[in-house]
């Protein structure tokens, strides 16, 4: 499990925001109660919820005095369609089937190492010829987070990638609006009173997903450089790939079938 500290610098790198502004995130979130850390202080151990908030706070673009209200917002969002639109890979789905943003997020992040691994081994399977730790870096797959402040709140997550005759497609998304229970007690008044017809956007990709999600599920006892868990890796997806070609061994796969022969990547449980 990450430490704060590493949760903070991560984040610091990818906002471009200086650590010290990222403290003072921190601090705010932490007395509003949406980030815990024990008494050891930013060198605490984060937890999936801990990280999903400074993610949520990073992304909102807001002021940090306003990123409790930010995080108290979007994790609150409710999916437009439980389960998504399309056909992602089986940890996208699950995240797809949570009640709202905030446990979507949490569970995105908690399943980013394993996420990771079963994108990297289709992609394995239809390109071959390339060697496992550099498949993503091929730019061939596309995961997107988006988080939209104006005109309204609202969120989507969403997969692209190329299939096995080289087009890009739309695979899947994911979309969470505004409760509408909520928009109709007035939670949202705020939000609708600062209204504009500009749409404000943040949004990463599956790198900057996966680099938190390692970094929460990594060994505090064990330190590996990128090169190290990007070897590591590698050698799990081609042991996939071997394990995936005995089984499509002596039988055929039928024209245009999507599916992927001898996958089976097992989800952690909690």
């Amino acid at each position: 499990m990450a430490q704060m500290t590493e949760i903070l610098e991560e984040l610091s790198r990818l906002t471009g925001r200086h650590p010290e502004a990222m403290n003072h995130v921190m601090r705010t979130l932490r007395t509003s109660g949406h980030v815990e850390t024990g008494r050891r202080g930013v060198t605490s151990n984060v937890s999936a919820k801990s990280a999903t908030s400074l993610l949520i706070a990073c992304l909102s673009g807001v002021q940090p005095a306003d990123t409790p209200r930010a995080v108290e917002v979007f994790t609150g969002l409710r999916p437009l369609r439980k389960g998504g639109f399309g056909q992602g890979i089986a940890a996208l789905e699950l995240i797809a089937k949570a009640d709202t943003f905030g446990q979507a997020l949490q569970e995105l992040l908690w399943l980013g190492p394993h996420l990771k691994r079963e994108a990297m081994t289709l992609l394995a399977l239809i390109f071959d010829k390339v060697p496992a730790d550099q498949l993503l870096d091929l730019r061939f797959f596309e995961i997107e987070l988006l988080l939209q402040r104006q005109p309204a709140p609202y969120a989507k997550l969403s997969l692209e990638a190329v299939n096995e005759n080289g087009v890009y497609t739309h695979c899947f998304s994911q979309e969470w609006i505004c409760d509408s229970s909520k928009l109709m007690s007035g939670f949202y008044a705020p939000e609708m009173k600062a209204q504009t017809d500009l749409k404000t956007q943040t949004s990463i990709s599956h790198r900057s997903i996966f680099r938190i999600g390692d970094l929460l599920a990594a060994d505090s006892t064990e330190e590996q450089s990128h090169d190290e868990v990007a070897r590591t890796e590698g050698k799990a997806v081609e042991e996939d790939r071997r394990h995936a070609a005995a089984a499509a061994h002596g039988r055929e796969r039928k024209p245009g079938s999507q599916h992927h022969r001898g996958v089976n990547i097992r989800l952690p449980q909690r």
